[in-house]
């Protein structure tokens, strides 16, 4: 299932259990539970917190989710914002045995550098998601603010970025076990994650192409962007009807699927919009959609 012109399309099977974490104001339509850190605070996502399934508060490095409890996770734009790499990769492969991670790469980071909640710099080559510490003197860039505004009202700059969008984001679905390398430090970082890229390197996103395939290549970048401009609505409206529909032949037992990050117990209760450990106390926020 594809909801946006970046993402790729999903294979997950209908009768699959779905969680997306850091679902945030953009939960992906497949999705049956959804997980996010920050319920009010908006720095750094675009818009509120939709809540249109359950949702529970919880962190990516420390899921409130049993082992195995997901047929398949969602991370959209998640990894970039983590402190400890390899607790997220340690989470998403306990909750379930297969999932998508999304998120902008070097080149991405390098054009739009202000964010500071953004911590790695990223790229897949392989299979392998690499990634390195984003230097803090990223962030000062003289280009910056101005290609935050091209990203937000220039129409050329978007066609871009959609025509190469492996350049700009890393995008990979999944299955255990799930291969990275955490490079600590500029010194351990391999070149093209340290250095400015060879002409091989770049390559590798942007092969050379005669004048005729690069029109072809830009027409169907139009006809794209402009199918799914004109089809956004009855896609919402598709999901809805389809996100109903599982909700009422599957409804989601929710107290079945969480797990105390403390403890690890699996005695939790729901009351009150709160889940609850029995054993040491634990609790965090639960969402349910209004009917």
């Amino acid at each position: 299932m594809k909801d946006d012109l970046i993402s790729l399309p999903l294979h997950i099977p209908p009768d699959a259990l779905v969680l997306d974490v850091g679902s945030g104001h953009k939960p992906h339509p497949r999705a049956d539970v959804l997980c996010d850190k920050f319920l009010d605070d908006n720095a750094e996502r675009g818009f509120d917190l939709v809540v249109d399934r359950p949702l529970v508060a919880g962190d990516v490095q420390n899921l409130p989710f049993r082992s195995d409890a997901f047929d398949f996770i969602i991370t959209r734009h998640i990894l970039e914002h983590v402190e400890s790499p390899d607790a997220f990769f340690t989470e998403i492969q306990r909750v379930a045995p297969a999932g998508y991670i999304e998120t902008p790469t070097i080149i991405w980071e390098h054009l739009h550098p202000v964010r500071t909640y953004h911590h790695w710099l990223l790229v897949m080559l392989d299979d392998t998601i690499h990634m390195t510490p984003k230097p803090a003197e990223m962030h000062t860039s003289v280009m910056g603010l101005t290609m935050e505004e091209m990203g937000q009202n220039s129409l050329e700059y978007g066609l871009m970025i959609k025509a190469y969008k492996d350049l700009f984001y890393l995008r990979r679905q999944w299955q255990r076990p799930l291969t990275y390398q955490l490079h600590p430090t500029p010194e351990t970082a391999p070149p093209w994650l340290s250095q400015p890229w060879s002409g091989d390197m770049a390559r590798r996103w942007i092969p050379p192409r005669a004048a005729g395939p690069k029109i072809i290549g830009l027409a169907q970048t139009l006809t794209e962007t402009a199918v799914y401009l004109l089809t956004q609505p009855l896609n919402r409206r598709r999901n809805h009807r389809a996100l109903r529909q599982r909700q009422q032949q599957q409804p989601v037992q929710l107290a079945n699927l969480l797990q105390c990050p403390t403890c690890h117990a699996t005695d939790i209760t729901l009351a009150n919009q709160t889940a609850n450990c029995s054993r040491c106390g634990w609790q965090t926020a639960v969402l349910l959609p209004t009917p």
